[in-house]
């Protein structure tokens, strides 16, 4: 009886490992196949990615174009606004020059009159030696010469 009773007991117990094993082998197999669903999404990620840090580094090198040419047009404007400010600088100057020079006539000395859009002075400079010619005539001359 004690070699049956172990022989129902073996039985029970090899019946027991193989449900066991047969439930293992079970989970092995689902494992197997979240692991491999895993490792295809993580190819997925990593191709992704790849593709994302590309159009990034694309978008950098735009940027850093785009920087540059920012960078040209603002020196452009600057060297613009300097030659500009050294125009009207010269323009001041010369208008200066003029009103200064004209200060020195009288209304029967000098015309101004504008024709077609254009300013026209007529002056008469009474002649004087060069002893007595006052400084406001040769400020013209020099303004005309130039």
């Amino acid at each position: 009886m004690a070699a049956t009773i172990s022989k129902d007991s073996l039985q029970r117990l090899l019946t027991d490992c193989r449900n066991t094993n047969a439930q293992m082998s079970a989970q092995i197999k689902n494992l197997l196949r979240d692991t491999t669903k895993m490792g295809n999404s993580i190819r997925q990620y990593q191709s992704m990615l790849n593709v994302n840090m590309t159009e990034q580094e694309k978008l950098n090198a735009l940027l850093s174009q785009k920087k540059n040419e920012l960078n040209e047009r603002e020196r452009t404007i600057n060297e613009l606004q300097d030659m500009i400010k050294a125009q009207n600088d010269k323009v001041q100057n010369l208008l200066s020059n003029v009103k200064d020079a004209l200060l020195g006539f009288s209304t029967d000395e000098l015309t101004v009159r504008e024709k077609d859009g254009k300013v026209y002075v007529a002056m008469s400079i009474n002649y004087y030696s060069n002893q007595e010619v006052p400084a406001w005539i040769n400020a013209v001359r020099k303004l005309l010469v130039n």
